[in-house]
């Protein structure tokens, strides 16, 4: 009986020696995943994927086959533009220049150069470091001559304009009414100023999408198994 009363405390000992050393894990697992979904979460918002799809504008687009097509997903937050086009021809000496216009009448952001096949097919995929975090509303594909690669890249669009595309705006969609341009269709640098511009804003905001929504509920799940686990291995001990 002594002997047994004497072996007991040590057994209590070392299980509560156990027990803090669990639940400083449970803590920290549970902190760390807190702090990565926190700023996971709006970052993956901001950066997000944009579809525009691109076809022959009425307004803007003055060059190039009417029936040409093409999609683009651009990713403001990465700085990814990937591009692909059906339906424009191979240029001899010159190339395509891709373009995003700023809903706020700044100057053009040229993104890149491709080149089309014999077939009209093309395609462009950059990721750029320098890329303005703004508000586009437009994409807009011009014809430029071709350059050096120390002749730098075009200071504004050109007046051949091929394909284009608006960024959706859902709330500006239920407007659907675009004025036409002031301009004419051949003018160069008249590149179909609407007053009501379409675009998706970038303003920082989160948007949770179903990514975020299966990201915070994995998170949640996770902890919640983390807790169950620790409240059971406790439990053992103390009995």
């Amino acid at each position: 009986m002594d002997l047994w009363m004497g072996e007991r405390p040590a057994r209590s000992a070392l299980g509560a020696t156990r027990g803090p050393s669990l639940l400083v894990v449970v803590f920290v697992v549970g902190l760390t995943l807190a702090i990565v979904l926190a700023f996971a979460l709006p970052a993956h918002a901001n950066g997000a994927p944009v579809d525009v799809f691109l076809d022959y504008m009425p307004g803007v687009s003055n060059w190039g086959p009417q029936d040409a097509t093409g999609q683009a997903v651009v990713a403001v937050g990465d700085g990814r533009v990937d591009l692909e086009v059906r339906g424009l021809p191979s240029l001899q000496d010159e190339v395509y220049w891709v373009w995003l216009v700023p809903a706020d009448q700044e100057a053009p952001v040229a993104v890149g150069a491709f080149r089309t096949d014999a077939t009209g097919r093309g395609s462009l995929h950059v990721a750029l470091d320098d890329l303005p975090y703004l508000t586009y509303r437009l994409l807009l594909i011009t014809v430029e001559p071709a350059r050096e690669r120390a002749a730098g890249v075009p200071q504004e669009p050109g007046s051949r304009r091929a394909l284009a595309g608006r960024f959706p705006n859902l709330e500006l969609a239920r407007e659907a009414l675009v004025q036409p341009s002031s301009g004419t269709s051949g003018g160069a640098g008249a590149i179909g100023v609407t007053a009501r511009p379409e675009f998706l804003p970038m303003t920082g905001e989160p948007a949770s999408g179903p990514a975020d929504s299966r990201m915070l509920t994995g998170g949640i799940a996770l902890l919640a198994l983390l807790c169950l686990a620790a409240g059971a291995w406790r439990r053992k001990e103390v009995q």
